[in-house]
């Protein structure tokens, strides 16, 4: 429908004392499409409100005990001639729904403050609710038609929630959250060994860890390293974000906006971005040069038809130059990973790095 939205609100267990007021508002004020009875499995609870929010809640949290272990409501509505403008957020000053931001103050006065109700401030945030809620796009709703009356009851946690019953599952969900791509090594990813292999993801998306339902594995807020279970085996994952320095912030975005599909459905870098993000990281991620990528970068500079000899790449000086000519010419700098563990050849690798770094080298001897 021309100039309308579909949007959700949703109203946790602590609430619904006010649910049969909500939703005489909601009628007389939008179109409503669908409601829902949800129930979480207890023991996923408090993994389905982090993954929902994109926030890190443990079990007995109190945004849980505030807004309820039991079954919750979810209404589906359409809104005709939506505006916008600036407002507070929980995420800082954001444009949204105005209408339905306001509604949700109202809402949540009605059931006593706090957060017992939600709902989505504009169309990115309604597309991603609605598909972890009840795993529907938001173009199989669009056009709906209205609310027959009868509350559907659904008994299931959010896709992924005790891990991904195979890769084909995990991309399908990823591909519709979010923005990401894996940066190398993706050729045989379906047949990863899961004691040996990672995979390097990088995204826009602040809640990249929350789409995969990532496995933090360790405390350090800095380190990317997570597992991800997929078949009942732990895969180990690195996830980078634009912005935490493991590359250039302006040419991590341009690597995420360029990014194409791979013909077994997930995101990798253009060849051109390929190319020098892997020059980058065997000159820049590693103390010393590395040889271990050089078919690769030779394979991807004939792809780009870089006139290049096949010695050039033995030549650390010659790679570092031609590396610096681009970086000049894009007005990308060579950054300091924010993750201490990432290995850091250019400039001062500070304190934590070095530690890090000599436990490794004492390790290995």
């Amino acid at each position: 429908m021309q100039n309308s939205e579909i949007h959700l609100v949703l109203v946790w267990e602590k609430g619904l004392n006010k649910i049969d007021q909500i939703l005489y508002d909601l009628n007389n004020c939008f179109d409503i499409i669908d409601v829902y009875k949800i129930s979480w499995n207890k023991k996923y609870f408090s993994s389905n409100l982090s993954r929902f929010y994109g926030q890190n809640l443990k079990n007995g949290s109190f945004k849980e005990i505030h807004c309820g272990k039991g079954p919750f409501t979810a209404i589906i509505i359409r809104q005709k001639n939506p505006k916008y403008s600036f407002r507070e957020t929980s995420n800082g000053r954001k444009k949204v729904n105005t209408e339905l931001f306001e509604k949700k103050k109202i809402y949540r006065n009605w059931t006593g403050g706090g957060h017992k109700v939600h709902t989505s401030n504009d169309i990115q945030e309604a597309s991603q609710n609605i598909y972890y809620l009840i795993n529907k796009k938001y173009q199989e709703i669009e056009f709906s038609k209205l609310w027959n009356g009868k509350v559907k009851y659904l008994k299931n946690d959010i896709l992924g929630f005790d891990g991904w019953k195979d890769f084909n599952e995990l991309f399908e969900f990823i591909n519709y959250t979010s923005e990401y791509l894996i940066l190398r090594n993706y050729s045989g990813l379906l047949d990863l060994n899961s004691h040996i292999d990672d995979i390097d993801f990088l995204s826009s998306d602040l809640n990249f860890k929350y789409h995969i339902n990532g496995i933090k594995k360790n405390f350090s807020k800095d380190r990317a390293a997570y597992y991800v279970k997929v078949d009942e085996k732990l895969y180990n994952v690195d996830i980078r974000i634009v912005g935490d320095n493991y590359y250039d912030s302006k040419w991590s975005k341009k690597m995420v906006d360029k990014r194409v599909k791979h013909s077994n459905n997930f995101f990798i870098p253009d060849k051109f971005n390929e190319f020098y993000s892997l020059l980058y990281h065997s000159l820049i991620h590693k103390n010393k040069f590395t040889y271990k990528y050089n078919d690769s970068l030779k394979n991807l500079a004939e792809i780009n038809n870089l006139k290049i000899e096949p010695d050039f790449f033995t030549d650390e000086v010659k790679l570092l130059n031609f590396l610096q000519k681009f970086m000049n010419k894009n007005g990308y700098f060579y950054t300091k990973p924010k993750d201490f563990t990432v290995q850091y050849s250019y400039g001062k690798k500070g304190v934590k790095r070095y530690l890090w770094e000599l436990i490794g080298k004492i390790k290995n001897v």
